[in-house]
């Protein structure tokens, strides 16, 4: 007898079937089970590998034993005459396609039917999605749900639904989801789907509505494949307004499932985490981040500080209003200080006092951002405050490993790109710094923000063309301040097209002209004179010509000028010495606390400073080399012995 044919008749290629049948209906159901309780990824890949683990011995008994009307028995046990094998098989045939029907009925009904919830036919049904090439994502915009609430207080809650949403599906790897400043700035217009869609480089665009009423919520959400103007998925939930973590991770998980997306483990558990148990505690954190985000006013970052403690007081262990504890205190000095100077005040108290608050701030903002990560190491958020921490505080090495950890954990979040993006540019990585820029506006294509400062990169890397594409882009998208004008500026002087900049120049800051006009006199003749100097001295270091001095004196060639300009703004006590002790860095003046490293050293017309050995001094002196020689050399320096060279 071959051995293919003992395998047969031991029954061995029969069990097989039936445990693979069965295998595969256990994992669908620990699936489904996994989704609904938010059980953590390791209890699927626990049931996959018992399974493996299972299969030889499943096997083996077959081979060695029969099942008989007294018990298993070993093989040779049996006379051939006596064996119920037969009766065995037919029995195995009927119970493998019991449990292939069950397991694939399962499927279904995960796929294809709604649960706990009042439901409409649904298009997807006959609605074909778009074939893409493998590696490539969907691109995909969330719409702010409109609030249908009779109180238009409670714009907050269907904000943050909407929020949520954008969120969860930004977890799913083979979705390009446009960021919330995108998404949101349509909120209030009437703009039609294939204009939105275009605007923000989508193919699919999810809308909805919430209203609450009491403890009752209701939610309707639909998904919408804009090229064919058809519905893919559409859903009304009706739910106590406790089930609303539900409802999002549903609509997330549906959306995922209508466009063909294949969830992993490790995202089901993702869309399926609930942020807290405690629905208030949740509201509270929802006001908090719709102040945070509506800002006007330093009474409103109190505002926020003060919901999100409440909400921390309701859930001591809601990780993100820790997170946004952190980030609110840390934006509160800053913001402050520059509201400060809009408003052209000035503050009484001693500036020791004032660094001291700042300092204790930012120390509180870094226990709340570690007590985040306490509760929730894969958040993103509190690295970056951590790395913006670091960076005002020139710690470099520090910033750049947690910026690193923050866009690996927010891939898709575009403040945290941009962020990182600048601190890039400021110790000399030029290129990836413009990548990561780019990256943020990809990701936010209509904030005015990002859209400028991504020109402010191109300008620093010497690249006039896209330099006038994104100022363009930040007017089109509201920006209204001098900036763009500005950079159109720097752009056309990086031409050599001095009349033309001097023009732009004026434009933006026309209550600057005659400093301009002394400014772009002293670039055109490469000669800084005696008054012209002066006028210098008493603008800021760094900035546009007219209104800061370090531009103009590298583009005159004023190279002693431009180094001490440079020196004026470190504060000597706090430099390395030659053996490489002290540090770090501190600036001059003030509280002390900022960054000291500027983007400016490194612009195209800075090249003779950069050239000169005092700027290797210089880099040596605020640590950046020491940087370096451990995350790699900048675009434009190289290592020459124990020092460094640059161009």
């Amino acid at each position: 007898m071959t051995f293919l044919k003992e395998l047969q008749r031991r029954n061995v290629i029969r069990v097989a079937a039936l445990y693979l049948a069965a295998s595969w209906m256990i994992l669908q159901i620990i699936e489904t089970v996994g989704s609904l309780l938010a059980l953590p990824p390791w209890v699927g890949k626990l049931g996959l590998l018992s399974l493996a683990l299972g299969f030889p011995v499943a096997l083996g008994i077959s081979w060695t034993y029969e099942l008989t009307a007294d018990g298993l028995k070993r093989d040779a046990a049996v006379p051939r005459d006596q064996s119920t094998r037969q009766a065995t098989a037919h029995r195995l045939n009927v119970l493998t396609l019991i449990v292939a029907s069950l397991a694939i009925l399962t499927v279904l009904l995960d796929r294809l039917t709604p649960t706990g919830r009042r439901s409409r036919p649904d298009p997807a049904v006959a609605a074909p999605v778009k074939q893409r090439a493998v590696g490539t994502t969907i691109g995909i915009a969330v719409l702010p749900f409109t609030n249908m609430s009779s109180d238009p207080e409670q714009t907050f809650f269907s904000d943050g639904v909407t929020e949520e949403i954008l969120n969860l599906l930004g977890n799913v790897d083979d979705l390009r989801v446009t960021s919330r400043t995108s998404s949101f700035s349509f909120k209030g217009q009437t703009v039609d789907l294939p204009t939105i869609a275009h605007k923000l480089d989508v193919d699919y665009i999810v809308e909805g509505s919430v209203r609450r009423d009491g403890d009752r919520v209701r939610v309707t959400a639909q998904l919408i494949d804009v090229a064919s103007d058809t519905h893919l998925w559409s859903e009304t939930y009706e739910r106590k307004l406790d089930d609303v973590f539900a409802i999002q991770s549903d609509i997330a998980a549906r959306i995922a499932r209508a466009l063909k997306i294949s969830l992993g483990t490790d995202e089901l558990a993702s869309i399926s985490q609930l942020p807290t148990q405690n629905l208030e505690a949740w509201q509270k954190f929802l006001q908090a981040r719709y102040k945070l985000r509506n800002r006007k006013s330093a009474a409103d970052l109190d505002d926020a500080l003060a919901l999100v403690d409440v909400a921390i007081a309701r859930d001591p262990n809601f990780a993100r209003a820790h997170s946004l504890r952190a980030l609110t205190l840390l934006l509160g000095p800053a913001w402050r200080q520059g509201q400060a100077e809009f408003e052209g005040q000035r503050s009484n108290r001693p500036a020791g006092n004032e660094a001291a608050d700042r300092e204790a701030t930012g120390s509180e903002a870094m226990v709340a951002a570690s007590r985040a990560l306490e509760l929730d190491p894969g958040l993103g958020e509190p690295y970056a405050v951590r790395a913006l921490y670091a960076q005002a505080h020139n710690l470099y090495g520090e910033a750049y490993r947690n910026f690193r950890k923050a866009v690996s954990l927010a891939p898709s979040d575009p403040d945290l790109r941009n962020f990182y993006g600048g601190f890039l540019l400021e110790v000399g990585y030029l290129q990836a710094g413009w990548n990561e820029r780019q990256r943020a506006g990809q990701l936010d294509p209509l904030s005015p923000l990002i859209a400028w400062q991504v020109g402010y990169a191109a300008l620093i890397l010497g690249r006039p063309e896209a330099i006038d594409a994104y100022t363009v882009k930040a007017r089109e998208n509201g920006w209204e301040g001098f900036e763009t004008a500005a950079l159109e500026g720097g752009g056309a002087s990086e031409r050599g097209d001095f009349d033309r900049a001097e023009q732009l120049w004026i434009k933006a800051l026309p209550q600057h002209e005659n400093q301009i006009r002394m400014s772009m006199k002293a670039i055109r003749n490469h000669h800084v004179d005696t008054v012209t100097a002066s006028m210098l001295a008493t603008l800021a270091p760094y900035g546009p010509p007219g209104i800061a001095r370090f531009a103009v004196l590298a583009l005159s060639g004023d190279v002693d000028r431009s180094i001490d300009t440079i020196r004026g703004t470190l504060d000597p006590d706090s430099l390395r010495n030659a053996d490489g002790s002290g540090g770090p860095a501190r600036a001059l003046g003030g509280d002390g606390i900022g960054s000291v490293l500027r983007a400016d050293w490194w612009m195209p017309q800075s090249a003779t400073t950069r050239r000169d050995s005092r700027f290797a001094a210089i880099v040596h002196d605020v640590g950046l080399v020491e940087f370096w020689r451990e995350f790699g050399w900048p675009d434009l320096c190289t290592p020459t012995g124990n020092g460094v060279s640059c161009r």
